[in-house]
């Protein structure tokens, strides 16, 4: 038992760690990182960037266009994403804005449930 247990996970990190399709299999933190750094110098004014986010909750309640301004820096803007993550109760969804570019945005809520019952769909939600 012990040696199947010991076999099955050296099988585990043996596959996690090995490049088995050419592109995309492996994701590469660093990059992602770069990336996120280069739109951040480009979306930010004066120190901090705006993220729009928006989420579906469990119950079929749908908020957008809700605008947070956080400080223009990779560990902010990560920090916030994992806090919205972490609390989400259904798919979360958000971009960065420049913060003079969200000042005529305004935050929408929708009642998916009650929308779908009153189109006769009760049984699925439409965005």
């Amino acid at each position: 038992m012990r040696n199947k247990l010991k076999q099955v996970w050296r099988r585990f990190f043996r596959e996690q760690n090995t490049n088995r399709w050419s592109s995309g299999y492996r994701e590469d933190r660093l990059a992602i990182r770069s990336d996120l750094a280069g739109l951040i110098s480009e979306k930010s004014e004066n120190g901090e960037v705006a993220i729009v986010h928006g989420f579906i909750d469990c119950d079929g309640g749908m908020r957008d266009n809700i605008v947070d301004t956080v400080p223009a820096t990779v560990t902010a803007v990560e920090h916030f994403k994992d806090e919205q993550a972490k609390w989400a109760e259904g798919p979360i969804w958000m971009n960065l804005e420049k913060p003079s570019d969200t000042t005529e945005l305004e935050s929408s809520s929708r009642d998916l449930a009650a929308e779908a019952h009153e189109n006769g769909h009760p049984h699925v939600l439409y965005v």
